[in-house]
């Protein structure tokens, strides 16, 4: 199994920013993605879901 580095988590807010920079920019954006939904309706509550499922790594 694989798993993120401290250093790629640590990349997530760069990774959201890009997504955002998607959302307003790219028209074709395809929003029938469940995560591009959830990106725009609760941001800060989608970081906290995916960040849970690495919560038990140890570095």
């Amino acid at each position: 199994m694989y798993r993120p580095t401290q250093k790629a988590l640590d990349l997530f807010p760069v990774v959201f920013a890009i997504m955002h920079w998607g959302l307003k920019y790219n028209p074709n954006t395809d929003m029938s993605i469940p995560i591009m939904q959830e990106l725009k309706a609760n941001e800060k509550g989608l970081e906290q879901r995916l960040l849970r499922n690495f919560d038990d790594i140890t570095f």
